[in-house]
């Protein structure tokens, strides 16, 4: 969607293996001066069994606990940033091949076309620059080079494959961010001839993940707010109160922690050669923005 591995969607991975059964969270409710509340995470490794896992995901675990062992206990506010960022590097480096070249998902032409394209730039840059030196042309080849840049980020684009998962994205996150009459319409229109899907429990976690990595988990948990009778196994929190949408409250404030702790990881996941996240925004191939 964004061209960025970023705290949602590492706190996403995280909701995700604590549905299905590797992590608890644990969520612990605080009050300073007996008026403002406040809320203190940590997480569980419940079950250590993770060659099953993706790379990113075993990657993430083995980042968060140490040891990787059933029962290690590991205090959001006490993430090591510094392994953290290593870690989250090395994810985004081999996402970013993975869904190059075993998904099909972004073209590989123009990368290469992008190095041919950025290395005659430079080379030209300091060439003009020795032999011409001087303000005049060091503005203009400067001027120069942004462009080159800019249409080498905008060369990067999703393959058809990529266009097509890219739409799915964005059709799901409508159906979930739409209130449940208007979906409903929708999914009963003449060009939408399917019945809603029941509301359960399976399907609420299911999509929760995808939820909160395109924002929309207090839209989407607004649907199901009387859809537990108790709070699911890989929650540990506030009993007495816990629905969905107390969930999705304290787990918008989660994020924000999460995004503080994994900040150092974070911050250069932009676009840009510095991050190493997935830069550029460009079209795909079939006339959709970045993924």
């Amino acid at each position: 969607m964004d061209y960025s591995v970023d705290g949602r969607d590492l706190t996403a991975t995280i909701i995700d293996l604590a549905v299905r059964g590797f992590i608890k969270i644990h969520d612990t409710e605080k009050k300073t001066l007996g008026l403002f509340k406040s809320h203190e995470f940590s997480l569980e490794l419940v079950n250590d069994k993770a060659g099953s896992l993706k790379y990113h995901e075993k990657k993430l675990l083995e980042a968060l606990f140490k040891p990787l062992a059933k029962g290690t206990i590991q205090k959001i506010k006490d993430i090591k940033k510094a392994e953290m960022h290593t870690a989250v590097t090395d994810i985004r480096s081999k996402l970013k091949t993975s869904l190059t070249k075993e998904h099909g998902m972004f073209e590989e032409a123009p990368l290469k076309a992008q190095v041919i394209l950025w290395s005659l730039g430079i080379g030209a840059f300091a060439l003009l620059f020795i032999v011409r030196p001087g303000w005049g042309w060091i503005v203009g080849l400067a001027a120069a080079g942004v462009s080159a840049v800019g249409f080498g980020l905008l060369m990067k684009r999703r393959s058809h494959a990529g266009v097509a998962e890219y739409e799915k994205i964005k059709g799901l996150k409508l159906y979930m961010d739409t209130a449940e009459k208007d979906r409903l319409k929708m999914m009963q229109s003449v060009d939408r001839p399917y019945a809603e899907p029941s509301k359960t429990v399976d399907l609420f976690e299911k999509l929760l993940p995808f939820a909160v990595a395109l924002g929309v988990e207090k839209s989407w948990s607004k649907q199901f707010e009387n859809i537990y009778r108790e709070p699911p196994g890989w929650y540990s929190g506030n009993y007495a109160a816990f629905n969905t949408v107390y969930f999705a409250s304290s787990l918008t404030s989660g994020i924000s922690t999460f995004n503080s702790s994994f900040s150092a990881s974070t911050s250069s996941s932009s676009s840009g050669s510095g991050g190493g996240g997935f830069s550029g925004g460009g079209g795909g191939g079939g006339g959709g923005g970045g993924w």
